[in-house]
């Protein structure tokens, strides 16, 4: 299945491909290819050839057709080898349909979130090691006075010693650093000058557009819900509940009754589905609510 979607790809991407491949396409139109493509492009310049295969192509076109399979095949991961030069590789490993742990050859642990993409060498350099990153990951770093850990994001990087840190870079290339032990330098990428310092319990927020990177301190680990399935609220308002629900779960919730945000909800979600969760809800504030594709509408319980 997967040779024929990079051979229908291929044939799209050449104008080479028949009317029936054509509506095929059109079934997967949402996906940006160029988007895609351009996040590789940052960190990829070279000849590749993936596993089964060597492609002896314009690396431009290959990588189009690595961004859109990432979207459509159904599988966890994608590894793709660039060599460089002869035992020089690099891997390039993309997450699809499931979190993806990632072990380097020092030590580390980096935990891929969905859609996420990292590079880095089969080996990393003594004195500095350096991988690329877009999207959402969990690291776990390797203590080492020598040898500092670089993560390269499109418009920033992140320098650390050993430590343990969230990093999230969204659609338009905002950056959240969140650190849960240790101390990283988060810094505007080519000007080291525009930096923060970041310990434990605090959060850096690089600003795309302004170049403003904002420093403030977390109160809960709910952006780490990707990871860990938990959501923790203590003497929350609903309002804040609902979009974290929104954040979480990738939906959109809708009130239909405001004094419904005045309540306050203390407890902690674990493993659960939302639906599992708006039903205690509804038990804990007399509330009912209804699904419309994507969207949930919530109102107080009819008598």
């Amino acid at each position: 299945m997967r040779e024929e979607l990079e051979n229908m790809l291929s044939r799209f991407l050449n104008g080479e491909h028949t009317i029936e491949e054509k509506g095929h396409i059109k079934t997967i139109k949402k996906i940006d290819i160029d988007k895609n493509w351009q996040r590789f492009r940052n960190s990829v310049n070279a000849k590749i050839h993936k596993r089964s295969f060597y492609v002896n192509r314009n690396i431009r076109i290959f990588a189009r057709i690595a961004a859109a399979i990432i979207i459509l095949i159904l599988t966890a991961t994608i590894i793709l080898i660039i060599q460089q030069k002869p035992g020089h590789n690099i891997q390039l490993v993309c997450s699809v349909q499931e979190n993806i742990e990632v072990r380097l050859s020092e030590g580390s642990t980096i935990l891929l979130n969905k859609g996420a993409v990292i590079s880095y060498p089969e080996q990393l350099q003594s004195r500095k090691r350096e991988i690329n990153l877009s999207g959402e990951a969990w690291f776990e770093i390797t203590k080492s006075k020598t040898s500092p850990f670089y993560v390269h994001l499109e418009n920033s990087t992140i320098k650390v010693l050993g430590t343990t840190f969230n990093i999230k870079e969204d659609e338009r290339g905002n950056v959240t650093v969140s650190v849960i032990n240790g101390k990283v330098s988060f810094y505007e990428k080519n000007n080291k000058d525009n930096f923060i310092i970041l310990e434990a319990g605090q959060q850096g927020i690089f600003d795309s557009n302004t170049k403003e990177i904002k420093q403030s301190k977390y109160d809960s680990e709910n952006f780490l819900f990707w990871k860990t399935g938990k959501l923790s609220f203590k003497r929350e308002m609903l309002n804040v509940v609902f979009k974290e629900f929104e954040k979480s779960y990738n939906k959109n919730i809708i009130v239909l009754d405001s004094l419904i945000l005045q309540n306050k909800l203390t407890t902690t979600f674990e493993g659960q589905s939302l639906d599992d969760i708006m039903k205690e809800l509804n038990i804990l504030f007399d509330l009912q609510y209804y699904m419309q594709g994507d969207t949930i509408y919530v109102e107080k319980m009819t008598q």
